[in-house]
């Protein structure tokens, strides 16, 4: 027997898996508590399963995917243009697309769902029902669309064209949207939307679509196969 043979006779792929996995929760829980965006808790053993479901995932991975963007939510946000600070970028987006990219468009949309209500009596609760509202249209029509488009783009760039009609979907949207909910909400008119389209709104929702869709692609092309294989 070969020295290789002898080092990987009893190795056990999905075993490392699932050890490797646990071990990258534990470290992301850890820089968390270290940066101050978790409370210093003594950390339980994480329990890391192969789902179920090897076609759509299962609750636990979904819940697991809906958490991580609500943890990138906490931990990083800030306003693109210090003019309207209320219009502020979060990483979310990404993890929520990625979801909707290997899981599929509904899987994808009720993660939205899920993150949005969080994210909406968390981070953002001064924004209200509003926030809340305005995040879903946003986030879901980016990751309906994007998932939908990427079951009829084949070849090597099936992806970042899906992801692409995505965030110009839910930049357009997001016009109609603001003009037609913000008054209701905010106590202006759509002129003083309108106001504000061109300069800041239309440029936030480019930049923000646009930064997490192309991350969101990084991360898939790096982790779709090892996932899926989890999966």
């Amino acid at each position: 027997m070969t020295d290789f043979e002898k080092t990987y006779q009893n190795y056990n792929p999905r075993q490392t898996a699932l050890d490797e996995a646990r071990a990258l929760l534990t470290a992301a829980a850890k820089a968390a508590m270290a940066d101050g965006a978790l409370p210093e808790a003594e950390l339980p053993t994480f329990i890391v399963e192969i789902p179920a479901d090897v076609k759509n995932g299962d609750i636990a991975s979904n819940i697991a995917m809906a958490g991580s963007a609500v943890v990138a939510v906490l931990a990083v946000h800030f306003p693109i243009f210090p003019a309207v600070s209320f219009l502020e970028y979060d990483p979310g987006d990404i993890a929520v697309l990625f979801a909707g990219l290997l899981l599929g468009p509904w899987w994808g949309l009720g993660i939205t769902l899920v993150v949005s209500l969080v994210q909406g009596i968390t981070v953002s609760a001064a924004s209200g029902v509003y926030g809340i509202l305005m995040h879903i249209i946003s986030t879901g029509t980016l990751v309906l669309v994007s998932a939908l488009a990427a079951r009829l783009f084949k070849g090597r760039l099936n992806a970042e064209l899906s992801v692409l009609c995505g965030v110009l979907a839910a930049a357009a949207v997001m016009v109609g949207a603001n003009l037609l909910i913000t008054p209701l909400f905010m106590g202006v008119t759509m002129d003083d939307v309108l106001g504000i389209m061109l300069p800041f709104i239309l440029p936030f929702n480019l930049i923000k679509l646009g930064v997490n869709g192309a991350l969101a692609c990084v991360v898939y092309r790096a982790f779709r196969a090892p996932v899926a294989r989890l999966l």
